[in-house]
């Protein structure tokens, strides 16, 4: 586990051009375009856990976030949650 967490150090602290440090994936930001055109329209959480586990996403938090989304939880069920939209421009990291 201490190996991971120098790895994740690491590629924190350097830029890589093109990618987003998700939890502990590096993800193509030309992937994190294709999520957010996909994502255009879906109104529930569900849905939109769909769509990052269709492409390997595990941070789905961390990327609804970095694609400017926003959970809205109605209760404890998770079929009741919803995302919406908090910002046009994504932010690139």
């Amino acid at each position: 586990m201490k190996q991971r967490g120098a790895i994740k150090e690491v590629l924190r602290g350097q830029s890589k051009s093109g990618y987003s440090l998700l939890g502990d994936q590096l993800v193509s930001n030309q992937i994190l375009d294709r999520i957010e055109d996909e994502l255009t329209g879906v109104r529930k959480h569900s849905g939109a856990l769909k769509i990052f586990e269709k492409y390997g996403i595990k941070a789905n938090s961390q990327a609804l976030g970095m694609l400017g989304y926003k959970v809205k939880w109605s209760g404890l069920d998770p079929e009741n949650a919803e995302i919406a939209k908090m910002w046009i421009e994504r932010k690139e990291g």
